[in-house]
């Protein structure tokens, strides 16, 4: 954990907040559901607004084609609290 959190999130270059938001994408794209809830919640907590997030699903499964519609769901879920 230390050197995925570490060496990866310390690096310069993007905005933690930027680096969350790649990672929702990313882990929206492999359908990785548990994984997802987590960085969704981090991009909020960075300062994200739900319709960034929203925004940013949809772009990607316009592009890609593969987004998993629960990203979306979570994005809601988390808005809601």
């Amino acid at each position: 954990m230390k050197d995925t959190y570490g060496k990866v999130f310390a690096r310069p270059g993007l905005e933690l907040a930027e680096r969350e938001l790649l990672n929702v994408i990313v882990l929206a794209n492999q359908k990785l559901e548990r994984q997802l809830y987590s960085h969704i919640r981090g991009a909020l907590r960075c300062g994200l607004n739900p319709a960034q997030l929203l925004y940013a699903l949809d772009l990607s499964e316009k592009i890609t084609q593969t987004v998993h519609p629960s990203g979306a769901v979570i994005v809601r879920k988390l808005a809601c609290r």
